[in-house]
């Protein structure tokens, strides 16, 4: 027997690092996510799992086996653990195995079974529309647990990507642990024709930036009392001129914060639209909007992956 899950990309449009603090941020889901394919083999002397993930190509590029293991904890109890058995690359499955460990400690009992697990990607490995964040969301459908839970226990993120994962139209997310505040918001701008994603090719680790932005000294509350107005605009922005305005002083605002150059002013300065860093500065997309000849402009400099709004977001 086999099931099928399956979760949605992302894009954070506003609160870039802030949303960790608590800010209120706008996101989007994307039309490209992945799914999560069990087959349950059947019965064995412990959990036993043999997993294969593929790219949007059909290539394989993870192949690795987990198991679980019991032995005596300090208090007296059992402890069990999931190990990597054999994989094609360390790093990913030792990060694997402590999601799966983390996973069944939010149930009740380690079935003692054999599964077959493939995940699948629709989008490339560098775009950032979120590998990670879709499979915690995956994982937690087929265990039945709380995805915010496992989240949190994993990692030191937002958990906004997980939002996303399951929405059908734009979110106003705000962090309140794992019970956080989900708003959803049919953003259908009159000017979203404009609107374009162009992809850097500069995949950050967000896990580890979001450890960076931890460490700045600055006055966290003003900023996100900043951030939540530039928020709140944008989602009630009724026009072009509106929307690029709100983008350049959203860009101010991080920039001050992570005293970095914004990303027009470091690649793109003579182009006439607007450009916004989304998510993790420095990598993977922003936004930008519509200009005569933007297409070549950007493949002059050498940047060719453009997405119109149509083209990238679940439900436009």
């Amino acid at each position: 027997m086999s099931e099928r899950f399956y979760s949605h990309g992302k894009l954070l449009l506003t609160a870039e690092y802030l949303v960790v603090d608590g800010a209120n941020a706008f996101a989007l889901p994307c039309k490209f996510g992945q799914d999560l394919v069990i087959k349950d083999v059947g019965e064995s002397e412990s959990l036993e799992i043999s997993w294969k993930s593929y790219t949007d190509k059909g290539e394989k590029w993870f192949d690795g086996r987990f198991v679980s293991r019991a032995f005596p904890s300090r208090t007296g109890g059992i402890r069990t653990v999931v190990e990597p058995y054999s994989s094609t690359d360390d790093e990913v499955a030792l990060k694997l195995s402590m999601l799966l460990f983390n996973a069944f400690k939010l149930v009740e009992e380690i079935p003692k079974r054999k599964f077959e697990i493939t995940t699948t990607l629709e989008f490339p490995q560098d775009w950032g529309l979120g590998s990670s964040s879709t499979l915690v969301v995956n994982i937690s459908k087929w265990l039945s647990i709380n995805p915010y839970q496992l989240f949190f226990a994993w990692s030191h993120g937002s958990g906004y990507d997980l939002a996303c994962a399951n929405a059908n139209t734009g979110i106003l997310y705000h962090k309140n642990g794992i019970e956080p505040v989900i708003a959803n918001i049919d953003w259908n701008p009159s000017f979203k024709d404009e609107i374009f994603f162009l992809h850097l090719g500069e995949k950050q680790k967000s896990e580890r930036e979001v450890k960076k932005y931890a460490q700045l000294n600055f006055d966290r509350n003003a900023a996100i009392f900043q951030v939540n107005e530039l928020t709140k605009r944008m989602v009630q922005s009724s026009s072009l001129s509106e929307f690029e305005t709100i983008m350049h002083e959203h860009e101010l605002l991080i920039s001050s914060i992570l005293q970095k150059i914004p990303v027009k002013e470091q690649l793109f300065s003579d182009y006439e639209g607007s450009i916004k860093s989304l998510g993790a500065w420095g990598g993977d997309f922003v936004m930008v909007t519509k200009r005569p000849g933007f297409r070549s402009y950007f493949e002059g400099k050498g940047f060719s992956t453009l997405l119109s709004y149509e083209g990238m977001i679940y439900g436009s």
